[in-house]
């Protein structure tokens, strides 16, 4: 009898302990959530760094307290409607990766998405929330009317596309391809190039089947327009319909022949929009693999482009990837000697130096 008595003792105890500690350790880590957030989001450019970490390993691996708390913060500064873009880039970092990583914190926060999205003339904050209630994926079905409205208001073919591909691209992802299928179709067979390289954007990132994927990748692949081209190889490696080696070698084609290309930047939106030539490297540094071949291909566009931005990237992505650093350090080293000087042969020389010291 009193074994028993002092087990229930016991298991009482037990219980009041637990309870106190959700109670007692719960608001601990909200207000520390709170405090740190305010800091990072006010102070901006010169925030502590053990705060900005602090932030992004919650949004990726916090408990769900922690999240919500992340969630509910972003949200309130959003809606303030202060004009605070790098800020406001952190917030739209922390809400995709809570949404990636648990999206059933939104169950308590899709009021918060489409009152803001309903609140905002910014075409800048409808996209990234288009776009968030995707990431959050089948979870998300009870925001699938807004998403369908938008679809609705933005199909105009002779319009930007940014708004009217994210809304499609949510909705077959909301609502496991069961919808805007038909949306997709209409978007690779648009007389409007934005749409269809828009349409091939959508496939790469889908990671869903979609009915009839490969006439239209085949379609894209054959495009007049240099982007839509690029992006339809970057789709087909990623959907496996073309290999590593193919989907590269396409991407390396494209960089010597662009020909014909859609603006740079976008009458909706203003944002400037990279060269498919950056967007060709970026796709082949998604990829990861490069032969001897590719790499010394790859070279040449050190002496062939006057442009910082892509010899940057390109050191980056051969310092990564060459599959013979002292074969292409030799190559550069030759290629490089008459060239006059610039941001070309200042990258290539560096990139010859640093795969010679990896021997």
């Amino acid at each position: 009898m009193i074994i028993v008595l002092c087990r229930h003792i016991f298991v009482y105890c037990f219980y009041l302990v637990v309870c106190y500690s959700c109670f007692a350790i719960a608001p601990i880590q909200s207000d520390e959530v709170t405090e740190r957030f305010n800091r990072v989001i006010f102070k901006t450019a010169d925030a502590d760094p053990s705060d900005i970490s602090f932030l992004e390993h919650i949004s990726k691996n916090g408990n769900q307290l922690e999240q919500s708390t992340l969630c509910k913060l972003s949200f309130k500064s959003l809606r303030s409607g202060r004009k605070r873009t790098f800020s406001q880039a952190r917030e739209y970092d922390y809400l995709f990766e809570i949404a990636r990583s648990r999206p059933s914190v939104y169950f308590d926060h899709f009021g918060d998405i489409i009152d803001l999205y309903n609140a905002t003339e910014n075409n800048y904050h409808k996209l990234k929330l288009t776009s968030l209630l995707g990431t959050i994926g089948e979870q998300a079905r009870e925001a699938l009317p807004i998403i369908r409205q938008i679809v609705r208001d933005h199909t105009d073919p002779t319009k930007d596309s940014f708004l009217y591909a994210r809304a499609v691209e949510s909705r077959i992802l909301i609502s496991s391809s069961k919808e805007g299928v038909g949306e997709l179709h209409e978007m690779a067979n648009s007389e409007n190039p934005q749409r269809r390289w828009m349409a091939a954007e959508i496939l790469a990132n889908l990671t869903l089947p979609i009915n009839d994927s490969n006439p239209i990748l085949k379609r894209l692949l054959a495009d007049t327009d240099a982007r839509v081209r690029v992006f339809a190889a970057n789709a087909s490696w990623r959907l496996r319909r073309i290999s590593k080696v193919h989907a590269v070698d396409l991407l390396i084609s494209e960089m010597n022949h662009p020909g014909k290309a859609t603006p740079r930047r976008t009458p909706d939106f203003g944002e400037w929009v990279p060269s498919q030539k950056i967007i060709a490297l970026k796709f082949i540094s998604d990829i990861g693999e490069l032969t001897n071949r590719q790499a010394n291909e790859l070279c040449q566009f050190f002496v062939k482009e006057d442009d910082f931005a892509l010899h940057q990237l390109l050191y980056k992505l051969l310092l990564r990837l060459a599959p013979e650093p002292r074969h292409l350090s030799k190559r550069l080293e030759d290629m490089l000697s008459g060239v006059k000087p610039g941001s070309g042969k200042d990258y290539g020389t560096a990139l010859a130096s640093k795969l010679a010291d990896n021997n």
